[in-house]
């Protein structure tokens, strides 16, 4: 897995990228990180792309004053595999 970040909507987000094959994306839930999928990445990062996120104000992201809704969280996640260029 290779940590990386991307700026969206003017913000740096982290996120984990490995594995190749059909993408998985993993969201953590409020107050967690891309550390509660830890146990689950290794077990398929061998057979599919698994995409493992820090959502804003979360982890190793940017921390910006604004919405952190789950509505602004879904279209950060669309813009991250749009950036990413996954369908």
């Amino acid at each position: 897995m290779t940590q990386a970040t991307v700026t969206i909507h003017g913000h740096e987000l982290s996120y984990f990228d490995g594995g190749s094959g059909p993408v998985v994306l993993f969201i953590h839930g409020i107050l967690g990180s891309y550390r509660d999928w830890s146990h689950l990445i290794d077990r398929m990062d061998e057979t599919q792309r698994v995409i493992v996120p820090d959502l804003f104000g979360h982890g190793a992201s940017a921390k910006p004053v604004g919405d952190y809704s789950l509505g602004a969280h879904a279209g950060t996640m669309r813009d991250l595999l749009d950036r990413l260029g996954i369908d």
